[in-house]
């Protein structure tokens, strides 16, 4: 299964050369990972509101349908409600992040490279293979900007756009040259999908927390 938001999302941010990840602001990819997650299991009906901006897992919804749907399912509740900000904050994004790798090697749209160095260190490239959907996605959200009508309600493309703009990876799909003609259609799509900056708040929320426990600890 690799349609999901947080499938995509990685298979955006890996560099097609060197296998490693475009981003490197590691809050940024923390939460836009997880905050795809949490976004994936809210257009599939298994996260639904519970009170006025609280969120939690439905008691009824059929069992996951990937190993990475059931580890972030894991660390939510079907009782206790959350803010969008804490579903995130309450995912691990090593073993979530390992797993949709997994996900995408088993589906055949990444080919993992792995090397040895002194028996215990391991490097490990994850490079798209011809059968990757990569180029599909993008050339979609291209095709997507173009012809989207104002009135349209927000879709899946809008989420992955508010995604990619949360975490600065809308250079991937567009050049920047391309981006300054196409800010206003993106925000205006983007501002029907709030997950982009709740992933935002999250990632300003942890920096101040990391800034406050350095204070105190100076």
């Amino acid at each position: 299964m690799i349609e999901t938001l947080p499938h995509q999302l990685l298979l955006l941010e890996l560099d097609d050369e060197t296998g490693k990840s475009l981003q490197k602001d590691s809050l940024l990819a923390h939460y836009g990972v997880c905050g795809a997650m949490i976004a994936e299991l809210m257009w599939q009906d298994r996260l639904v509101p519970a009170a006025a901006d609280r969120f939690v897992l439905r008691s009824t919804r059929p069992p996951p349908p990937c190993d990475s749907i059931r580890l972030a399912e894991e660390r939510l509740s079907e009782t206790r409600p959350y803010k969008l900000q804490a579903c995130m904050g309450r995912l691990r994004l090593r073993p979530l992040r390992r797993a949709l790798l997994a996900e995408l090697v088993d589906a055949g749209a990444l080919r993992l490279e792995e090397q040895r160095f002194l028996v215990v260190f391991r490097r490990r490239r994850w490079h798209p293979t011809p059968d990757s959907p990569e180029q599909t996605y993008i050339e979609h959200l291209r095709a997507y900007i173009r012809t989207v009508e104002h009135s349209q309600p927000p879709g899946r493309e809008d989420l992955m756009l508010s995604l990619l703009r949360a975490t600065k990876l809308l250079a991937v799909v567009w050049t920047e040259a391309e981006l300054e003609g196409l800010r206003a259609a993106i925000d205006a799509r983007t501002e029907r999908a709030p997950i982009g900056r709740k992933v935002h708040e999250a990632v300003v929320a942890a920096r101040a927390a990391a800034a406050a426990a350095a204070a105190a600890a100076s």
